[in-house]
C-alpha cells in the first residue's frame, strides 16, 4: 500500500556522495548564522516537495544547517520523518536536550 509519508534525509558533503532522493537541496549556501532564512528556505522546500518523496538535505558537515532546516520542515508538515545520515549521537543527545528546553518554555 503506497504511502504519504515524506522522507528527508540530512547529511553532509563532506562525509561522501548524497543519498538517493527524489529531490537533493545543497544547504551549504545559506547563511549558518541567518535562523530567518532557514524558515524561508523550509517553506520554499515544502512548497517544491510533494508528500511521499524523499529529500536530501545536504551542508558541509551534516550537523547544522540541514538538521535544523529538516525539523523546521518536520514542524510544519504533517507524515514527516527526518534521518540524519552524518549527524553523530552526541549530536542527537544535545539537539533532543535543546528541544526539549525550548518545548518547555514554550
Amino acid at each position: 500500500m503506497p504511502t504519504n509519508r515524506t522522507i528527508i534525509i540530512t547529511f553532509g558533503y563532506r562525509h561522501g556522495a548524497p543519498p538517493i532522493a527524489d529531490v537533493t537541496v545543497d544547504c551549504r549556501e545559506i547563511d549558518d548564522h541567518d535562523y530567518h532564512k532557514w524558515g524561508y528556505e523550509a517553506d520554499a522546500i515544502i512548497e517544491a516537495i510533494e508528500p511521499g518523496m524523499v529529500v536530501a538535505l545536504g551542508c558541509m558537515d551534516g550537523d547544522d544547517r540541514s538538521v535544523h532546516i529538516a525539523r523546521l520542515i518536520q514542524k510544519k508538515m504533517d507524515n514527516v520523518v527526518v534521518v540524519d545520515r552524518d549527524l553523530s549521537p552526541e549530536a542527537h543527545t544535545q539537539e533532543d536536550t535543546q528541544d526539549a528546553t525550548s518545548t518547555r518554555e514554550n
